[in-house]
């Protein structure tokens, strides 16, 4: 127990200046116990919430006692040792009361199959590899400014040599000044997490089963001996 108050204090100490940043467990994935904090408010939610520094090293402490995430993953989430990382907020831009945009990019032998984009907690659309709406080829409004084939040349340069891969990317403003060019902002795109096989709730996910199991029969890969 006194091992687990040092540990609570030093998370706290970690935080306790800071308010603009992110704070969440190494070891657990799907947002769970995910701080992203702008002026001492935890802007993640669709409704953000006022926190104090004592209330996430509590809550980080005790997903320390979590071994892995609380849902279903991979064998290689499940050997990560429990720990906390506090690392520097991504701007959205704009307001910038809310979440920046994320790609999270699925890419099957090498080629970008579809991608699930949201902002925080909500789900804006699910693209094709063309960069428009799997199911109707529309665009949401809020992704007009973004540079599709940039996203999926980076999705596609870590995705290769493997037979499914996630990467997620988030394009934001740099923090520091709007850049614009031709009156269209100049975003900044950043890797944030990848992942071995699709977590996300993804429609046609048929099409992409088929895919990863043509990639198999038409021997798409080498055996190393």
């Amino acid at each position: 127990e006194a091992t687990v108050k040092r540990i609570r204090q030093s998370i706290e100490q970690a935080i306790n200046s800071r308010r603009d940043y992110v704070a969440k467990p190494t070891h657990m994935s799907c947002a769970d116990g995910v701080y992203v904090i702008k002026d001492g408010w935890n802007i993640y939610p669709r409704e953000p919430q006022r926190v104090e520094a004592s209330q996430v090293a509590d809550s980080l402490t005790e997903a320390l006692r979590t071994q892995s995430s609380l849902l279903g993953e991979s064998w290689a989430l499940h050997q990560v040792p429990p720990g906390v990382i506090v690392e520097e907020r991504i701007s959205a831009g704009g307001e910038d009361g809310t979440a920046a945009l994320e790609f999270k990019t699925i890419v099957i032998w090498g080629r970008v199959w579809a991608c699930d984009v949201r902002r925080g907690t909500q789900a804006l659309q699910v693209l094709g590899r063309d960069g428009r709406g799997l199911l109707d080829q529309s665009l949401h409004p809020s992704l007009a400014h973004v540079d599709w084939a940039r996203i999926r040349d980076l999705a596609e340069k870590l995705g290769a040599h493997k037979d499914c891969f996630r990467v997620d990317i988030f394009a934001s403003l740099p923090t520091a000044a709007k850049v614009w060019h031709d009156r269209t902002p100049v975003l900044k795109y950043q890797v944030s997490e990848v992942e071995f096989f699709i977590t996300s709730s993804m429609p046609l996910f048929d099409q992409a089963a088929k895919l990863w199991m043509e990639g198999y029969k038409n021997r798409s890969f080498v055996l190393i001996p």
